[in-house]
């Protein structure tokens, strides 16, 4: 009862990841799909940092929340959201001032995806500056609600997918995942400001 939803959260959270690359690859060509499939890999060095912290965030918010410190856990949240924000930006900066540089090292012909670069460290950095939303909602018993999101976020993905890939390509699949990106944090802040905090 507990674990399920969580387990459909994560399900949610791989289908994002791939649904883009296979839509690109449907209306688009391989070379495509491989340039694409860099710069995602690129973009998400910005939420390193974030996947770090989660891991170890993710008991301590329990814990404090399970014990009624509400202090404490606005605290961990606070701390974590500003560490990944500084990092975050920091990151994306560099990314963006070199990317040229960067997609040099792959090859001129990733030159095509500098924009989507751009777009899809954008949507990087919304999951980074909403902060642990979803270790918040998971840690606090609200796991069906991240649920929900996500759903309705890989639904909002393979539908901006499906009509922007055919017109704009590359940079389209990257506005699609931002925005899905965007949706669900933003959605989850939303969320734990009425609700948690």
């Amino acid at each position: 009862k507990e674990s399920l939803p969580m387990l459909i959260s994560t399900s949610m959270i791989v289908f994002l990841g791939w649904s883009d690359t296979i839509i690109l690859g449907i209306y688009k060509t391989s070379a495509d799909v491989g340039i694409y499939g860099v710069v995602l890999k690129v973009s998400v060095v910005t939420s390193f940092t974030f996947q770090a912290l989660d891991s170890i965030l993710a008991p301590k918010l329990s814990r404090a929340y399970h014990k009624n410190d509400m202090q404490n856990f606005k605290k961990l949240v606070k701390f974590s959201t500003i560490l990944n924000t500084i990092v975050s930006l920091i990151i994306v900066s560099v990314i963006i001032l070199f990317k040229d540089f960067i997609l040099s090292i792959f090859g001129e012909e990733f030159f095509v995806a500098s924009s989507a670069l751009i777009i899809l460290c954008i949507g990087q950095l919304f999951n980074s500056i909403c902060g642990p939303v979803g270790s918040i909602l998971q840690m606090t018993g609200r796991q069906n609600v991240f649920q929900y999101i996500l759903i309705v976020a890989f639904c909002l993905n393979l539908i901006l997918n499906l009509i922007l890939v055919p017109i704009y390509g590359i940079n389209g699949v990257a506005l699609a995942t931002a925005f899905s990106l965007a949706f669900w944090n933003i959605s989850s802040v939303v969320y734990i400001n009425k609700n948690v905090l």
